[in-house]
């Protein structure tokens, strides 16, 4: 999911975040990466989040 920055200038000013599995761990994490799809975080969860779930990115 895109989610642009607010005051971003270029096409590809945000970050891409995409829920990612992976099996070795047995768990999920949250990737994070620039408009360019360059990593900039990894957020591990404790869990797997199962296949079907959908996040939604809500502007404040």
């Amino acid at each position: 999911m895109f989610v642009p920055h607010p005051d971003g200038a270029e096409e590809a000013d945000g970050v891409v975040l995409s829920l990612c599995l992976d099996t070795d761990a047995e768990r999920s994490f949250l990737l994070v990466c620039d408009g360019e799809l360059t990593e900039l975080a990894r957020a591990p969860l404790p869990h797997v989040v199962p296949f079907g779930f959908h996040g939604e990115y809500y502007r404040n």
